[in-house]
């Protein structure tokens, strides 16, 4: 079996990688946010667009 690491990725797909991370911890933080402000910001429908 072939290990599949970053260095036998391309730089783009690295990229790639590291946007998507970046961008799902920063959605975590801002629904962790939101449902510390509660009310209607950790409303189902408002916690579910992010």
């Amino acid at each position: 079996m072939t290990q599949h690491t970053a260095e036998h990725r391309s730089a783009r797909m690295n990229e790639c990688f590291t946007n998507c991370f970046q961008c799902a911890a920063i959605c975590v933080e801002t629904i962790n946010h939101c449902l510390s402000m509660g009310g209607r910001h950790a409303s189902p429908e408002h916690i579910g667009l992010l």
